[in-house]
């Protein structure tokens, strides 16, 4: 399986077919969305909110299955859950809702894609995505839950892989946190072009991060 950042929280799990994560509409926001356009065809896309930077549906070719609301799906042989939450820590009042991803991929791997999070999830959430494979988190704050919240939400749910999104970069005009404070929590990470990983090759990590490169 791999795993591709184009930039932003959009990614590409590729699992025998194609998915992909909160596709951005480059441009939007007054330009501050940088990232080139993604330009290519998935099976399957999901997204967590309705907001232009998480919701270029209609960029991505292919004619792909649209998974952008809560409930439980099998399509092209990933299982996902998107869960209910919130964008703010004020229950969804400034910011609306936002919906938590848990794909199970054809090779049994799960990711937790985390959306805009803007609040450390309820319970029953936590207990749903606990010991997760990997999990894709936001960590630049203001719009979203910030590198300390992110750090005390793997620390509770114990992934084997950390892949940090939703921050600052030369090609993200946004006013929010760098890499660099979240990092800074980790005793070591690793800086990576994309992740390639099998089911079996997941024993020997223990909230590993990976820093991707962005290749829009």
């Amino acid at each position: 399986m791999e795993i591709i950042w184009y930039g932003h929280s959009s990614f590409a799990v590729i699992d025998n077919k194609k998915l992909i994560t909160d596709p951005y509409i480059h441009g939007s926001f007054g330009g501050a969305v940088g990232y080139s356009p993604i330009d290519e065809s998935a099976d399957i896309v999901t997204a967590s909110h309705k907001h232009e930077d998480h919701y270029g549906i209609n960029t991505i070719k292919g004619n792909p299955v649209i998974i952008d609301k809560k409930g439980v799906f099998e399509r092209e042989g990933f299982h996902i859950e998107m869960m209910a939450s919130f964008h703010d820590d004020k229950k969804g009042a400034l910011r609306g809702e936002n919906l938590i991803a848990k794909i199970i991929s054809p090779s049994g791997i799960k990711i937790i894609h985390f959306g805009d999070q803007g609040v450390i999830p309820n319970e029953n959430i936590m207990q749903n995505i606990k010991d997760a494979d990997i999990v894709l988190i936001p960590i630049g704050g203001t719009f979203t839950i910030d590198h300390k919240e992110a750090f005390e939400i793997i620390r509770l749910i114990g992934p084997k892989i950390v892949i940090p999104m939703h921050y600052k970069t030369e090609k993200l005009g946004f006013d929010i946190d760098t890499v660099n404070n979240f990092l800074s929590l980790f005793g070591d990470y690793s800086k990576v072009h994309t992740l390639n990983i099998e089911k079996g090759g997941l024993a020997d990590f223990n909230k590993n991060v990976f820093v991707l490169d962005h290749v829009r």
